[in-house]
């Protein structure tokens, strides 16, 4: 929904006068259609085309804002340069190649030669190192690591070695400083170069050569910068070049949205660093969402206030919009005739389903799958039976259908001996290919012509006769059963764990192949007629067109767009937020994981689904995500009753008093708000650990008690319904139970 007319906000951003400008802008306020206005009012106020200089996050941006900007701008009137970074720094690259400043290269277009380059690179590096060494660094996931690492220096003004400190990387890696130093002069040796290197080669030549900056810089009267919490410490440097001392500048973005940290992104650019660079800045806000109503800003205002890495900014839903409702549910089962059926009176395209990994995507999938729910992935390449993990577990039961006497194909003995993976070097599994070709499966003939160490051998010899054994099982046995037995016998998850480069990777393997397990568990069928079924899916999936079906995407993938009905998946701790180790899970990660659920929620027009089951059956017994809980849905609730009820004071009780106070004083409502405060329970006997509150008859959230039986603890609301729970400092073992409340009976609440 885009406002008819521009608001008060926008109108202001739009007649900025002298000096630079900041705009914190919330998700769908418009700011395109403001920037776009902003521009024609520049050309008016005769600012030259060619000396304003628009950049964009990516090619689809630009694409839209240029789109939007013919369709506005008067017939004939000559528009200004609408870029992004990545084509700013392709033209430096040309300017400075002329200059002769930099060595003039050609992009990489294929993958497969700049993976070419990365392992020459690693095996330089790793010159002095033993072979397992260098073939452990060499295999695919370690590879994928170091190419991350390569694009996350590539995106900073730091050196490759005080980056790898940076990131607090994992010692065995350390060798990825050096071959990055080796990738470079291959690159350079050979002419070529990446996409990341657009920006990097340029920057890197500015930064040896400063006073080259004198010929680039003050050629623009002013620059406009969208989507500013993208930005990284390269692009923010080519920034203050191309202003210099004579460019007005205005960067919009919305710190809240901030999720590419990985690629280099940082609050700190639009919180403080811009106003560092460009002194003096003007702030405006653009707070009002034309994108949802009032129930999900309240519950996304209530959610990223816990964050302390942002500026105090309310998002506000108008009075035209209709509210968006928002839904928890337990179980997948619960959401798939809801969505079914939301899908077949408005259109399967008009939903999305979002998860925090593609690996929670693949419950989703299956399901949709077995229930004809049709459905596309943003990223095709993602679709459950497009993943390597997912078919070479699928060749395993395809090994029991075979006829007995039947030749196992070299692609299938190759997927059956890289996963899980067995840590053969390719030679080696050309040999045993070449010998099960020659003599048929005889592990123990096979594994005597190797030389192979003794560890090595005795696994080798486990999974040859694993894949002897299922050759001469029958394909009517139950599927469910055989899959225990596959997992525990190739000890899956634990070689997992040891292969890869990463513990996210790791974990994301670990979670596919999790759901895929729980997916076939379920079915009460044999294996033959499963493998018909997938067969049918896989035919299913792979034939779906472009403008059909259920969108799934990542939270990531999804940054800019909106549907009108909304499933965030998989929302239990451990999974979103996302973490491994509780204990390594810090407050800035926190923020982090909590800004790119505030992204998710507000991709959401009219109805928004939590679902906390994430489908795999070990995640049953996870919390829910802590983010639900921060929501405060009930209060949301009510505050909006109070919103429709303008006339009448409903004596509102909440836990953030101050900020719905706030809410509603933006929407012309002017009652007072109070506090939920916690009375003394008829169980057990509380008092406070500070003195000055050992009289007081209530408490608020937030107050240290010490109660005589539970011992010390913190106030705090609970995560669903009124009340509130005593929060142990030191927990004991075991199951503890509090007893506080608010102006309901008393509630025996469980403390874990």
């Amino acid at each position: 929904m885009q406002p008819p007319v521009l608001t008060n906000q926008q109108q202001q951003v739009v007649e900025h006068g002298k000096g630079h400008a900041r705009v914190m802008a919330v998700a769908g306020s418009g700011k395109t259609t403001t920037l776009v206005h902003r521009v024609l009012f520049l050309l008016q106020q005769g600012f030259q085309p060619k000396r304003i200089m628009v950049l964009m996050y990516n090619r689809a941006a630009k694409e839209d804002f240029t789109h939007k900007i013919q369709r506005l701008a008067p017939y004939g009137q000559p528009l200004p340069d609408i870029r992004t970074f990545h084509s700013v720094g392709h033209r430096l690259c040309d300017t400075l190649s002329n200059w002769g400043v930099i060595q003039r290269r050609k992009l990489i277009q294929e993958g497969w030669s700049y993976e070419r380059l990365m392992r020459q690179a690693i095996t330089q590096a790793l010159a002095d190192c033993d072979e397992q060494s260098r073939r452990t660094a060499l295999d695919l996931d370690h590879l994928e690591a170091f190419s991350q690492f390569v694009e996350r220096v590539k995106a900073d003004l730091d050196p490759a070695a005080t980056q790898f400190k940076q990131l607090a990387l994992p010692d065995d890696q350390l060798y990825f400083v050096s071959a990055f130093e080796q990738l470079e002069q291959l690159m350079a040796d050979q002419g070529v170069m990446t996409f990341s290197d657009l920006l990097y080669r340029p920057v890197m030549a500015l930064l040896s050569q400063p006073e080259l900056k004198a010929r680039i810089s003050n050629h623009l009267d002013q620059v406009i910068v969208d989507e500013y919490q993208d930005i990284n410490g390269i692009q923010h440097y080519l920034l203050s070049v191309l202003a210099g001392a004579r460019a007005q500048v205005m960067v919009v973005g919305d710190v809240d949205q901030c999720i590419y940290e990985w690629r280099g992104a940082r609050p700190e650019f639009m919180l403080s660093e811009f106003a560092e660079q460009f002194p003096n800045p003007e702030s405006y806000a653009l707070s009002y969402s034309f994108r949802y109503g009032h129930t999900l800003a309240l519950a996304a205002n209530h959610l990223i206030n816990e964050n302390r890495e942002r500026e105090a900014q309310l998002c506000l839903a108008t009075a035209q919009h209709s509210d968006t409702d928002i839904v928890q549910l337990d179980q997948l089962v619960e959401l798939l005739p809801l969505i079914k059926q939301t899908g077949l009176e408005q259109g399967f395209h008009q939903c999305a389903v979002l998860v925090r990994s593609w690996a929670l995507s693949v419950p989703i999938q299956l399901a949709f799958l077995q229930q004809q729910i049709p459905f596309k992935l943003l990223q095709q390449g993602h679709f459950v039976f497009n993943q390597p993990l997912i078919t070479q577990f699928l060749a395993y039961l395809d090994l029991v259908v075979a006829p007995v006497q039947a030749p196992i194909q070299p692609e299938t003995l190759t997927a059956l001996l890289s996963f899980p993976p067995l840590f053969l070097s390719q030679q080696e599994q050309q040999r045993i290919q070449q010998l099960v070709a020659v003599n048929g499966l005889d592990p123990k003939a096979i594994c005597k012509s190797l030389s192979l160490k003794p560890y090595s051998g005795k696994r080798l010899l486990k999974r040859l006769t694993l894949l002897q054994k299922l050759q001469k099982e029958s394909a009517e046995q139950a599927v469910g059963p055989l899959t225990t037995r596959l997992l525990q016998e190739t000890e899956a998850f634990e070689l997992i764990e040891k292969a890869a480069a990463t513990r996210d990777q790791a974990e994301e393997r670990k979670r596919m192949l999790q759901g895929l397990v729980n997916y076939l568990r379920q079915q009460r069928m044999s294996v033959q007629a499963l493998l018909e079924q997938v067969r049918w899916q896989r035919e299913a999936g792979a034939s779906l067109e472009s403008d059909q079906g259920i969108i799934i995407s990542t939270v990531h993938g999804a940054k800019g767009l909106e549907w009108p009905y909304v499933v965030l998946a998989g929302l239990t701790e451990g999974q979103f937020p996302c973490y491994q180790n509780l204990s390594d899970f810090n407050k800035h990660n926190e923020e982090s994981e909590r800004r790119l659920f505030y992204v998710a929620m507000t991709r959401a027009q009219k109805m928004l689904w939590l679902l906390t089951d994430t489908g795999l059956i070990e995640d049953k017994r996870k919390k829910v995500s802590r983010f639900i809980g921060e929501m405060s849905l009930t209060d949301c609730l009510n505050t909006v009753t109070q919103l429709k009820q303008p006339e009448k004071d409903l004596g509102l009780v909440v836990q953030k008093a101050p900020l719905v106070q706030q809410y509603l004083q933006l929407n012309a409502l002017n009652f007072r708000v109070g506090s939920q405060t916690v009375s003394i329970a008829s169980y057990g006997t509380l008092s406070s650990v500070d003195t000055s509150l050992e009289n007081k008859l209530t408490y608020k959230i937030g107050d240290q008690i010490k109660h005589k039986l539970f011992g010390r603890g913190v106030t705090a609301p609970r995560p669903f319904g009124r009340g509130f729970q005593l929060l142990r400092q030191q927990p004991a073992r075991g199951r503890i139970y509090a007893s506080l409340h608010w102006q309901e009976p008393t509630v025996l609440r469980p403390l874990v």
